[in-house]
């Protein structure tokens, strides 16, 4: 049984690849007319992004945090006039894109594992939607740790966590329009367990 397709995406989907190649091929153009605006170091010699964030972490000036990251491809005055339109149009893409492959492919592929494994739905949403919803934390927390060398992993996972058990749960209790009724089982398994993982995040 193959996952139902919207027409309207399925045609979309390729309209997004075009649509995306013309962006990298718009970000290609603008970074090699551009030309190279590495910054040079204290004896002359141009430094490499890698190098360039380690002098900002040896460097006993205080900096903004932004310097921490690698470079953007665009330098200001490329971004004043008109360049920064790319970053909003990328990042436009990216979300569109995501909601197409979450709704059409991810979903019904969820469903159909769950389906074969013979797993519930707390177990199917404790194990995959669990996995899909804490990627971005994990990434977030890899690139704090690897490439900005700081502590954002514990805030990020514990803050992102806390949102989603008190300010998801509670917006959809909310707007539910309806008494719901709730088992106490489910609950106390997920507060002992997640209880648990903080704590030996933390220690």
């Amino acid at each position: 049984m193959k996952a139902p397709r919207r027409p309207r995406q399925t045609l979309l989907l390729p309209r997004l690849c075009i649509s995306g190649l013309a962006l990298l091929a718009a970000l290609c153009a603008s970074h090699f007319t551009g030309g190279s605006h590495s910054q040079p170091g204290q004896n002359g010699r141009h430094l490499s992004k890698r190098e360039q964030i380690v002098e900002n972490q040896n460097s006993s000036i205080s900096r903004s945090a932004v310097h921490e990251f690698p470079e953007d491809i665009f330098t200001l005055s490329q971004k004043r006039q008109g360049a920064v339109l790319l970053h909003v149009f990328c990042a436009i893409y990216m979300f569109h894109a995501l909601a197409i492959v979450c709704d059409v492919y991810f979903v019904p592929s969820l469903e159909k594992v769950s389906e074969n494994l013979q797993l519930s739905q707390d177990v199917a949403g404790a194990t995959f939607m669990a996995a899909g919803s804490s990627a971005p934390e994990l990434f977030t927390s890899l690139i704090g740790v690897f490439i900005t060398k700081g502590d954002v992993g514990v805030g990020t996972i514990v803050g992102s966590a806390v949102f989603n058990i008190l300010v998801i749960i509670g917006l959809c209790g909310i707007f539910s329009g309806q008494p719901i009724s709730l088992s106490w089982w489910p609950l106390f398994r997920d507060a002992v367990f997640y209880i648990l993982s903080i704590l030996v995040l933390i220690l």
